[in-house]
């Protein structure tokens, strides 16, 4: 897909939308939202262990 090209959005009665580009229909997903890590390539996150300050405050 290039750059300014023209396109037409359907909005389905059950809601879903699809784009069509030059009479080729493909399904729109939303991108979910930023996450501080990826599920795919990162390891699982381990809450760290809390210090214990032994000086009063």
């Amino acid at each position: 897909m290039k750059n300014k090209m023209d396109c037409m959005v359907i909005e389905s009665f059950d809601g879903g939308l699809y784009v069509n580009i030059l009479d080729q229909i493909y399904l729109m997903q939303e991108v979910p939202k930023h996450s501080p890590y990826s599920k795919e390539f990162d390891e699982e996150i381990k809450p760290k262990k809390e210090k214990i300050n032994i000086f009063h405050q």
